[in-house]
């Protein structure tokens, strides 16, 4: 019975938050995350800088892929703030993000299979840039997926009940 009555009072505030309209992240909260993906971006960069001499003896195909795909990241960055947040783009650039991940991750193992037999404290602090650019690429894209799953959401909620707008 003691249970019952905190059951009774609280139910009707439970149900009225999970009926709430979903936020929409504000401008300038999508515009902060993506300020922050081109620093991410940027770390990724100077991370596969310090590393260029390993892919280069490597000869492999993975310093263009890294170049290609923080450039293409770079690119839709500069989309999403000229031309303002759309679900879109934002989800080209968290599947880019993603890319970024994967491939500090490849080119990481790249640089330990391939590089010195023996890793030096200069090759440690050389993968610790990579690792944590990795985890920051990582981490933003996933703060960005929030932020556009409550864009789509509210999008949807208005598409979907246009009358309550009216009213």
């Amino acid at each position: 019975m003691r249970c019952l009555v905190p059951a009774i009072v609280l139910l009707p505030i439970l149900c009225s938050a999970q009926e709430a309209k979903p936020a929409a992240p504000s401008k300038e909260e999508i515009s902060e995350l993506v300020a922050k993906a081109e620093e991410k971006v940027t770390s990724f960069e100077d991370a596969v800088k310090h590393v260029r001499p390993v892919l280069e003896s490597q000869q492999t195909d993975l310093l263009s892929k890294d170049t290609g795909v923080a450039e293409n990241a770079h690119k839709l960055i500069r989309g999403l703030q000229r031309n303002g947040p759309s679900a879109y783009a934002l989800v080209a650039l968290i599947a880019t993000l993603d890319d970024i991940s994967l491939n500090a991750s490849r080119t990481a193992t790249l640089v330990i299979m391939g590089g010195p037999s023996q890793i030096n404290a200069e090759m440690q602090a050389r993968l610790t840039m990579l690792w944590n650019a990795q985890n920051s690429c990582s981490d933003i894209s996933e703060l960005i997926l929030h932020a556009t799953l409550r864009l789509i959401q509210s999008e949807e909620s208005t598409l979907n009940h246009p009358a309550d707008e009216r009213n």
